[in-house]
């Protein structure tokens, strides 16, 4: 199966629906359809989870109900693409009445991110655009036209956001930001090798030159820059005091990486980008 779905491969999935009274007509099928395999003890392979993955996703199934939906396709043959059944999309988030674009996690959208009103509430993500709202599940980016909104529900991108801002004192780049944060999510880099690279670069010596040579007047600038507010006495003096014994260019990455983990971090990234980065 792929993101561009037919008939065909849904009705199969739909017929099934009818020798299961658990699942709820009213309700979508993209919401009931992986819970009740879980619950049946249904073993879930990796071409199956793929298949799950493209219906929750999918902006109809996610939004409109079983009996509902069955009504739409009835008539239409199997090879008909669900955008092509009248009625069932209209105008849609994707543009010009096709869903978006699903893959590998990311929605694809034909519009500017700032005709979007986006809300995230666990891993359900509503976007609305042009007077439509649609649901999204399973949702780790959002493509516009002219950025990326990255969906944010463990802090990773919100905290890598935070150390271009504190350190090199901008925004990410788009390719900066996609690279270390797929380096951190799939391949177990952590914030101290982030830290390390960033403070070795000319933009962080331009940002901190001036306060390289001072303990305490760079760390009270790292309380500024990295968490917006001025630093407490205790805390001043404990990595000030850190810093002198071990050199401060040697240790200032461990510094910022001990920082950026912290929970006054997270706190700070969920309240500061509570529906995501949009890069």
């Amino acid at each position: 199966m792929t993101t561009a779905l037919t008939v065909g491969d849904i009705r199969p999935i739909l017929d099934l629906t009818t020798s299961f009274p658990l699942l709820d007509d009213a309700e979508s099928l993209a919401s009931q359809l992986r819970p009740l395999l879980v619950s049946l003890g249904a073993p879930i392979d990796a071409e199956l989870d793929a298949v799950l993955t493209v219906i929750e996703t999918n902006p109809v199934l996610v939004e409109i109900g079983i009996a509902e939906f069955r009504a739409a396709i009835a008539g239409f043959p199997d090879d008909t693409l669900l955008t092509d059944v009248s009625g069932l999309y209209g105008e849609t988030p994707g543009g010009g009445g096709t869903p978006p674009t699903v893959v590998d996690g990311t929605v694809t959208y034909t519009l500017p991110y700032s005709d979007a009103t986006i809300v995230v509430e666990g891993d359900a993500v509503r976007v609305t655009l042009g007077g439509e709202t649609t649901t999204l599940q399973n949702v780790d980016k959002l493509s516009f036209v002219d950025g990326s909104l990255y969906i944010d529900t463990t802090a990773t991108a919100g905290t890598l956001a935070v150390a271009y801002e504190s350190l090199f004192g901008r925004a990410p780049d788009a390719g900066g930001f996609e690279f270390w944060l797929d380096a951190i999510k799939s391949n177990g880099v952590d914030y101290f090798a982030l830290a390390t690279t960033f403070v070795q670069t000319a933009e962080f010596q331009a940002a901190y030159g001036a306060f390289l040579n001072d303990a305490e007047a760079l760390m009270r600038q790292v309380y500024t820059n990295l968490f917006d507010r001025t630093a407490d006495q205790a805390g001043l003096d404990f990595w000030a005091g850190y810093l002198r014994e071990n050199g401060i260019e040697s240790s200032i990455d461990e510094v910022f990486a001990t920082f950026l983990q912290s929970e006054e971090m997270t706190a700070l990234v969920g309240t500061t980008y509570p529906n995501g980065v949009f890069v």
